[in-house]
């Protein structure tokens, strides 16, 4: 990867006279002050305001699903959360003083201002199969006489959808949306909301993992397009309105280790122009064990779909028993992963061994503090139920009151279920 110094510097000039290759007035006193995009990977980003704000955008577990970690040492002063998946909400990577913000609403974080603009996940029918409710928040930033649009993993956008947003500069769109299928609503998109730039995000970074396996390259989504490939992970983007600047004309010009290109005709047509980053050089792939220890657990995983498929009770046991033999290897391989010990745990309740499961339950929450919140509430739903089991209702309604607590998760018919047993112990 790059150092810093060599990162891309992009100036998006929304007034300004176009500036063609070789011909930028480089004069310090005269740039305007900039919003600094940084890519870190998957969907996240931090974007860093004039004044010195950083927003962080939808951060990613680094044990799941990717194939690749999530830096360590970033920094923010709020965190917001498109919606409360894995690869979105890993918001335990920060400090626990930092914003987090999930909600739609309006906010006020130093000189940014923060709206939320309630959609749907895509895939929303598979969702209520699954009993989740698939909401999702497309943010809205405004700093430095810019604003820009993080979509999260939104179905495609309709008109009511794009009034609500307004008029953009930037946009942070799922790769997929740039593909022959998407061009509908991306063709609305751009028509509505007038971006100069726009960003892609969400696809596999094959430089560092060839997982994960359903998703593609992002060049495989930029047929058709012609994309600037930018050489860092960071770029800088300035309004030369908020400078005072009273130009009539727009366009992007972007400086780096290969010199300045011009790129004001593309945005005058109303074409604005795909940024394709590199991800955050803080990224690294996944280790060995890890990669060993899911295969372990897919393993695992197969064994106790099957016993809950057999009819023939010794069968059914059989492939518990080595369900969890998968399991616990997993778990020693990466003990930090918290799907591990709740596919243990889960096995040992399937067996009728209560004790041993809410001990590798208790274990493996203590050993992964950072863990996805989908698998903390699904373990404590479980041993709610286990403490149930024994006889002790006290210890039981802890944990559910956990689940119940956790509003913001898509599981919906998991948070029901909870309220239905506090209901019915405190009853009692």
């Amino acid at each position: 990867m790059f150092a810093k110094a060599d990162r891309v510097t992009a100036f998006l000039a929304l007034t300004a006279i176009v500036v063609g290759l070789g011909s930028l007035p480089w004069a310090p006193a005269a740039v305007p002050a900039s919003v600094r995009i940084e890519y870190i990977a998957h969907a996240s980003f931090v974007i860093e305001s004039p004044g010195g704000t950083r927003i962080a955008i939808d951060p990613f577990n680094g044990n799941i699903w990717l194939g690749y970690s999530f830096p360590r040492g970033i920094e923010a002063d709020a965190v917001l959360v498109s919606h409360p998946h894995y690869d979105h909400d890993a918001t335990y990577y920060f400090a626990s003083n930092t914003a987090v913000i999930r909600r739609p609403g309006e906010y006020r974080i130093g000189d940014v201002t923060v709206r939320g603009v309630a959609t749907e996940h895509v895939g929303e029918p598979r969702f209520r199969e699954r009993g989740e409710t698939p909401h999702n928040t497309i943010w809205v930033l405004e700093t430095g006489g810019l604003r820009l649009a993080h979509t999260g993993d939104s179905r495609a956008l309709g008109e009511l959808d794009l009034d609500a947003v307004g008029q953009l500069d930037v946009v942070f769109l799922h790769a997929s949306a740039f593909a022959a299928a998407g061009a509908g609503p991306l063709a609305l998109l751009r028509e509505r909301l007038a971006p100069k730039v726009l960003i892609p995000m969400h696809y596999r970074h094959s430089d560092i993992t060839e997982l994960p396996v359903g998703m593609r390259p992002v060049e495989d989504d930029m047929a058709g397009h012609e994309p600037l490939y930018a050489d860092g992970n960071a770029i800088e983007l300035a309004s030369n309105a908020a400078a005072g600047d009273s130009g009539a004309a727009a366009g992007l010009v972007t400086s780096g280790r290969g010199g300045a290109i011009g790129l004001g005709a593309a945005a005058l047509a109303g074409e604005p122009r795909i940024v394709v980053l590199q991800h955050s050089p803080g990224v690294e792939p996944w280790p060995d064990s890890l990669h060993d220890a899911w295969m372990e657990a897919g393993e695992g995983a197969g064994m106790l779909a099957d016993a809950e498929a057999l009819a023939d009770a010794a069968q059914a046991e059989e492939s518990l028993w080595e369900g969890l033999f998968h399991y616990e290897t997993a778990m020693d391989l990466a003990p930090g992963v918290l799907k591990f010990g709740y596919g243990a745990g889960r096995a040992l309740a399937m067996l009728r061994q209560t004790a041993d499961a809410i001990e590798t339950l208790d274990h493996a929450l203590a050993r992964a503090p950072l863990a996805d919140w989908t698998d903390r509430a699904r373990v404590h739903m479980l041993l709610g139920e286990l403490y149930e089991r024994t006889d002790h209702p006290n210890i039981a309604i802890e944990h559910y009151e956990y689940v119940v607590s956790q509003e913001h998760t898509h599981e919906t018919t998991m948070r029901e279920r909870a309220i239905a047993r506090l209901r019915e112990l405190r009853a009692r």
